[in-house]
């Protein structure tokens, strides 16, 4: 957000657009300006950062007391994330992108699929896309197409969307080149590695601290006053160095030192400025980014996709190793239209019911709830008396209580046209209390080596 005020000069968020040239996400220079409105403002960004709760790896919240939710990691990226939510002994998850690929993330937590009543899956890879492909594939034929190119005295510019893609790319980058070093006789410290970001430093320096959400190799290094992922190394070397604007050229009269890597999110001003040479090289790592370039540019074009995210049958196989195990049409699996569904589908035959959900539209699904919390009101708790159960087995207090709704919770009170609860009718005589936490066990309320 603050790279697109940035390159889009700060305009006001209520002046009126001068110029559809001011936007570059234009896409049709015919189309009327009546729909523009102006970019946000550094203000805005800073109100609607300051509306937003940050969480730590695995703690808890609480949404008024009915909801708990839990950020479990996803595998896919530092703070990418799987939710799970919880409420009236009910458990739902929903599974956004996640990677079971050893990169610098925390890796997934399969502990999130233990017990739940409910998986949504959402941000899949496409079952058909780069199906023969794998990613350790497609970052070899990238590794050996940026040393080429390297090693002829041209440039490389990746086109970025994302910074997550950029901490894995120079690790990778860094390694590779220190393995080919002898036989290329010059190493990556020879070449200069260029982020264009106004946000990239501070981004670069941050993501060295977030041992948490790394993986437990990476975290280690942390407590042992090492930067764990490779750009803080390089950034000490000025190997690597961090580019505020594509202009930067220009507006400091010094021009790039090549042959380069540089990593940019608007790389229009590269590509026009390093695209008239067809020995260059840009080498697109975005799955669905649009692999244009500017009128004119000759440049060579690379289409590597590095996408780790699960394809629906990745998901399904990791689902029949965590949860699908037994027979339980209470389960149900909420997943989008996809090319592998009827695989899917089959494979869930008596084990879960499954769902396919498309943009707007509503699903209904029954979680038979039988179960719900009900809380104490203070003044209830002064008034209960409990008493031992025959056998010492455990203590029963009666009540005699009004069932009321407050802060969006269901709570007991009073009852205060009863005059005695000694007098009052039990609705049992005898109560089996291992049978009774048994049951309440096998529901989930409570784990009986804990009462």
């Amino acid at each position: 957000m603050e790279e697109l005020v940035t390159y889009h000069r700060r305009l006001g968020s209520s002046a009126p657009p001068r110029s559809k040239t001011e936007f570059s996400q234009s896409r049709n220079n015919t189309s009327s300006l009546g729909g523009w409105r102006s970019i946000y403002t550094m203000n805005d960004i800073a109100s609607c950062i300051e509306k937003i709760q940050t969480v730590r790896y695995a703690e808890f919240l609480s949404l008024r007391s009915t909801l708990r939710l839990v950020a479990r990691s996803s595998g896919y990226s530092l703070g990418s994330t799987n939710w799970v939510l919880e409420t009236h002994f009910k458990k739902i998850v929903l599974m956004s992108s996640s990677s079971l690929y050893n990169i610098h993330p925390a890796q997934l937590d399969t502990t999130i699929f233990d017990g739940a009543d409910i998986i949504l899956v959402s941000d899949l890879k496409p079952d058909n896309h780069q199906q023969n492909t794998s990613y350790n594939d497609i970052m070899k034929k990238l590794l050996i197409t940026t040393a080429r190119t390297l090693r002829d005295k041209h440039n490389v510019i990746f086109p970025i969307s994302t910074m997550s893609v950029v901490f894995d790319l120079i690790g990778e980058i860094k390694k590779y080149f220190t393995t080919i070093e002898t036989t290329m006789g010059w190493s990556l410290q020879n070449i200069p590695l260029y982020l264009i970001s106004p946000t990239g430093e501070r981004s670069l320096k941050y993501a060295n601290i977030c041992g948490e959400w790394m993986n437990p190799h990476l975290e280690e290094m942390i407590y042992v006053a090492t930067m764990p992922l490779s750009h803080g190394e390089l950034l000490e070397q000025k190997t690597l160095r961090v580019l505020e604007s594509p202009a930067w050229q220009s507006t400091n009269n010094a021009p790039l030192q090549e042959p380069f890597i540089a990593f940019s999110g608007p790389t229009a001003w590269l590509l026009s400025q390093w695209g008239r040479s067809p020995d260059n090289v840009a080498i697109f790592t975005d799955p669905y980014a649009a692999q244009t370039l500017p009128r004119g540019c000759k440049m060579h074009c690379l289409h590597t996709p590095l996408d780790a995210r699960q394809t629906l049958l990745d998901t399904l196989s990791l689902l029949q190793t965590h949860w699908l195990t037994d027979g339980n049409l209470s389960r149900h699996l909420v997943v989008p239209r996809n090319s592998a569904l009827d695989e899917l589908k089959e494979q869930c035959k008596q084990r879960a019911s499954v769902y396919v959900y498309e943009d707007d539209a509503a699903i209904d699904i029954d979680l038979h709830q039988q179960w719900r919390t009900v809380e104490l009101s203070e003044k209830m708790v002064t008034l209960l008396r409990p008493t031992p159960l025959p056998g010492g087995q455990g203590m029963f207090a009666p009540v005699n209580a009004l069932l009321n709704t407050y802060d969006n919770n269901l709570e007991l009170r009073p009852n205060v046209s009863v005059n005695s609860y000694q007098d009052t009718p039990l609705a049992t005589k005898q109560l089996n209390i291992e049978k009774t936490v048994a049951m309440l066990c096998r529901v989930r309320i409570f784990e009986s080596d804990k009462h």
